[in-house]
């Protein structure tokens, strides 16, 4: 019978490991965004950090309806883009998948894959994107 303590070590070692490095990944990746956030808040005319002083300009420029039309109007159509992708999404993910979790396991095995197309398709056509890109530049022929 191995001894407790030999059991217990290994899994408090993977406990701090994978807690540690979630951790560090959590920060890594939000580290950019509370940057950003703090830079917004400069008093100067550029984006630095750390910031030149405090001032809410730049929030209350984005505000102004005379002075950030555009992207007022920009906001406005990725809402409605946004939208209209939920909506598509749902009236046709929900009946895809009450189709598919009643139809035999076979069947549905069959038709997963069509139905994970549209998340799969992009990454595949980045990954051949890339793939051109890289055997252009390996042979050192400009790509076009």
């Amino acid at each position: 019978m191995p001894d407790r303590r030999q059991t217990l070590l290994p899994a408090a070692l993977h406990k701090i490991f994978v807690f540690g490095f979630g951790t560090l990944c959590v920060a890594f990746m939000a580290a950019p965004i509370v940057i950003a956030i703090a830079m917004s808040f400069t008093g100067g005319q550029t984006l630095r950090f750390p910031p030149e002083g405090f001032s809410l300009r730049w929030y209350e420029a984005l505000l102004d309806p005379a002075r950030s039309s555009t992207e007022h109007i920009a906001a406005f159509n990725s809402l409605k883009i946004a939208a209209a992708a939920v909506l598509g999404a749902l009236l046709f993910a929900v009946p895809a998948a009450i189709g598919v979790s009643r139809v035999k396991r076979r069947t549905a095995g069959a038709v997963e894959p069509l139905l994970l197309l549209p998340l799969v398709l992009p990454s595949l056509v980045y990954g051949l994107a890339a793939l051109i890109v890289a055997g252009s530049s390996a042979s050192g022929r400009p790509s076009g």
